[in-house]
């Protein structure tokens, strides 16, 4: 990672700088980071973790459904070369399995694994898409971020908010992802790359896509700050955020 953010800052710079992609390797650079980010959040690796575990509940509930087939389980691994530190008796795995007793906790380096598989398949899909540049005014307090800034969306505001989240190859959505201050991109399949100067009421509007994207935390440069609520095309400043009820905290593990 060390090796790649060498690579990737001088190209986020000049990006910064000049509101444009310099060159396609400056592209591709910056479609990596934001792949990187996409895939590598709490959020996501919360999620693998919790479909594994879910998976091996139902899998230690087949084997322990009675004490003869968990027992030939534990000879055939014995067989494979896993020899446990010392047995549980029977009726206490199953009590286990039963009362779903354990937390599954997936290594970093499997977490690792599956990112990297999942990054070769986003990112073309990322490099596909037409990016618009916004850039807000010098005088504004600018975009926020958030610890899970690649905000991908539905562009019908209608289907938004459903129960499953849209895919990153699915058409007629957007990504959204602020990249400094004062420039964030959004990347589309349809339309054309241009860079787009946006008003305050434009900032405003990234920033709600922003905080409703986010997992637990919005970071901002100051407290300065404006944002929209809901269907509310008024600006609110950073003060009204934390009561606003369209923005409610998500509770730990929901």
């Amino acid at each position: 990672m060390a090796a790649f953010e060498a690579e990737v800052a001088p190209a986020l710079f000049r990006l910064l700088e000049t509101g444009r992609f310099q060159n396609d390797e400056d592209r591709i650079l910056v479609m990596n980071l934001i792949g990187t980010m996409a895939m590598r959040n709490p959020r996501l690796r919360e999620v693998w973790r919790d479909f594994h575990e879910r998976v091996s509940y139902v899998i230690l509930d087949i084997l322990t459904a009675n004490k003869d087939r968990w027992e030939r389980h534990l000879e055939k691994m014995k067989r494979d070369g896993y020899e446990p530190g010392h047995e549980v008796p029977y009726d206490n795995v199953r009590k286990m399995v039963e009362e779903k007793g354990f937390k599954l906790e997936l290594q970093n380096e499997a977490h690792i694994k599956m990112e990297v598989h999942s990054l070769d398949t986003l990112l073309p899909l990322l490099i596909c898409r037409k990016w618009m540049i916004l850039r807000a005014p010098l005088a504004s307090p600018g975009f926020l971020t958030s610890d899970d800034p690649v905000c991908l969306t539905l562009d019908d505001p209608e289907f938004r908010g459903g129960l499953y989240r849209p895919g990153f190859g699915l058409r007629n959505t957007s990504v959204t992802v602020p990249l400094g201050r004062h420039l964030a991109i959004v990347g589309k399949f349809e339309g054309q790359e241009e860079c787009l100067p946006i008003n305050e009421k434009g900032v405003a509007h990234v920033n709600s896509i922003i905080i409703a994207h986010s997992d637990r935390r919005v970071f901002a440069a100051d407290n300065h700050f404006f944002y929209m609520s809901g269907m509310d095309e008024e600006l609110r400043p950073a003060s009204k955020l934390p009561t606003d009820a369209h923005f409610r905290p998500r509770k730990k593990n929901s």
